[in-house]
């Protein structure tokens, strides 16, 4: 593997392992299948036919890929809400580490960096 890669799974490893300790093993009543909490948790979950299927103004990639996980029904919307956070948050570690010149970082160092970013509810949201 190229260090690009290497590094991404570094992150990767280090994130995975951050978010299940912060949203699973601190927080023990959270369950990996949720239910909705925010009234657009409520709205996006709405989407149940092809009818709402539509490219919107306001950021047309994002709903349409909601409305399509939403279709999908409750257990994929959270399964996938997990997994794209977890990725998003790795290409946002593997960015700053690029940016930073720190190709071969410690996991250590990973896992400290990581914790800040998943603590902070509305970086993850």
């Amino acid at each position: 593997m190229g260090s690009g890669a290497t590094l991404f799974v570094d992150c990767l490893g280090a994130v995975l392992l951050t978010y299940v300790l912060i949203q699973f093993v601190f927080l023990p009543d959270n369950t990996f299948l949720s239910f909705p909490v925010h009234h657009d948790d409520y709205a996006i979950l709405s989407h149940t036919s092809s009818n709402d299927l539509r490219l919107r103004p306001i950021r047309p990639v994002s709903s349409f890929v909601l409305a399509v996980l939403s279709m999908m029904g409750i257990d994929v919307f959270y399964t996938a809400l997990h997994v794209m956070t977890v990725l998003y948050i790795t290409l946002v570690l593997a960015l700053l580490l690029e940016l930073f010149d720190m190709r071969k970082p410690n996991f250590v160092l990973l896992v400290g960096m990581a914790i800040p970013i998943m603590s902070f509810e509305s970086l993850v949201h």
